[in-house]
């Protein structure tokens, strides 16, 4: 058995953090056409994430029971996106590496948003958990 500090579950967080940091840069090196598949797959991934997210956020509010779907994993998955990419949503065709970050800024800014739009929680809770 394992001594588990209050730090562990940090030090696994960081592990994670840093895979997708690593991973980034090696998408970062693939030429453009598979740059864009990849980076395209890592969004298409975060929005299946949220999508199912969707799902049982709805399913909760027909069933009035608790459905908890996905949180954080699309936000993580858009992230990783926005590091990965060779380009930005909001201006594709943009180039230079100032502009480029302050468009993935607003690419991160725009899907945070989305992400956060679905996951959003009303004051109302439903009445039964399951």
């Amino acid at each position: 058995m394992q001594n588990k500090t209050a730090f562990s579950g940090w030090i696994e967080t960081g592990k994670y953090l840093a895979v997708i940091v690593e991973s980034s840069v090696a998408i970062q090196c693939l030429p453009g056409k598979f740059n864009l598949r990849v980076a395209f797959g890592l969004l298409g991934t975060g929005i299946v994430f949220d999508a199912i997210s969707l799902f049982y956020r709805v399913l909760t509010l027909v069933t009035g029971r608790f459905s908890s779907g996905f949180p954080l994993i699309g936000l993580i998955f858009y992230f990783w996106f926005t590091l990965a990419s060779h380009f930005s949503l909001v201006a594709p065709h943009e180039t230079a590496p100032g502009r480029l970050l302050a468009y993935k800024m607003a690419d991160f800014a725009l899907l945070a948003g989305l992400h956060g739009l679905i996951h959003f929680r009303s004051q109302k809770r439903p009445s039964r958990v399951v």
